[in-house]
């Protein structure tokens, strides 16, 4: 679109990778003996999860029932959304970016925008990494829908193999079919409501909770978890507010939020003092306001 902001889009998305060390996994299915690595609660320290196969849903066990519950968010998950329901929604939006991204990038069966591309791989990544951990949850729920978002997520792997390749690995159509069967196998296993886009009201409503999140992760010195909010404020946020700004002639605004949002991530990746950092995040709710008020 313009090249100061896919520099800045792409630098977020590297970052993001860049902290959390994302590596391509092709094999996404029952071949794995093991799961990635999650979070032990203490820095620097994993401990590995082992993923049920596909064929392993059908337990009749009491565990089997919580794993399901868990997954699913149904009864026994104390009536709140279940953290693989809040993953797969975000893998969603994630994997919807991969798709608008890789279709800017090829035309004619070829890589007409490399940046574009390597956008659309990064929020691939991205989206398998946030997969990883929740895939053994969505086996258990429904282990047909969990073997197709398998296969699906292997092609898109396959896909995005390479960082630079001399020409497109595949058809635009063939990404957005991935990314639709995706997207719906997630939502059946997990029971989550597939819509439409949602309004721009609620998106606005979910970046402000991002950036506030981000602040409060930064005040209590949580520097990596504070600039991962901030990034997926914008990545996973304003980048789907962001066309709609532009077909209603915002220009100049969505270019103004491109460098507020840059100017939070640098500052927290600095360092800087909070009384430096909240007048950023009061730049961005501003302009979100006018945002609002230009999509009425």
């Amino acid at each position: 679109m313009f090249d100061h902001k896919r520099k800045y889009r792409l630098h977020a998305l590297l970052a993001i990778l860049a902290l959390l060390s994302v590596p391509i996994i092709v094999a996404c299915g029952p071949a794995q003996q093991a799961g990635p690595a999650t979070s032990s609660g203490t820095t620097g320290q994993t401990q590995p999860t082992t993923a049920p196969t596909a064929g392993a849903a059908a337990v009749p066990t009491d565990e089997g029932t919580a794993a399901s519950e868990a997954a699913t968010g149904q009864p026994g998950a104390a009536g709140t959304e279940s953290p693989a329901a809040e993953d797969a929604e975000q893998i969603g939006d994630l994997l919807e970016t991969a798709e608008h991204e890789y279709e800017e990038a090829v035309k004619g069966g070829k890589i007409v925008k490399m940046e574009e591309y390597q956008e659309a791989r990064e929020a691939f990544l991205s989206a398998q990494k946030l997969y990883q951990p929740i895939a053994g949850q969505v086996r258990a729920a429904n282990a047909e829908a969990g073997e197709e978002i398998d296969h699906e997520m292997e092609e898109l792997a396959e896909i995005f193999a390479e960082e630079q390749p001399s020409n497109a690995p595949a058809t635009p159509e063939k990404v957005k079919e991935a990314v639709g069967e995706t997207r719906a196998e997630l939502a059946k296993a997990l029971n989550l409501e597939v819509g439409g886009p949602k309004d721009p009201q609620a998106r606005v409503a979910e970046i402000r909770e991002m950036v506030e999140h981000s602040l409060e992760e930064y005040r209590e010195g949580e520097k990596e978890e504070a600039y991962e909010l901030a990034a997926n404020s914008y990545l996973q946020g304003f980048e789907h507010v962001e066309g709609d700004l532009l077909e209603k002639g915002q220009r100049e605004l969505v270019e103004d939020l491109e460098l507020d949002f840059k100017a939070l991530r640098d500052a927290i990746k600095a360092g800087k003092p909070v009384g430096q950092i909240e007048p950023i995040a009061s730049e961005i709710n501003q302009g979100l306001d006018k945002s609002l008020e230009a999509l009425k």
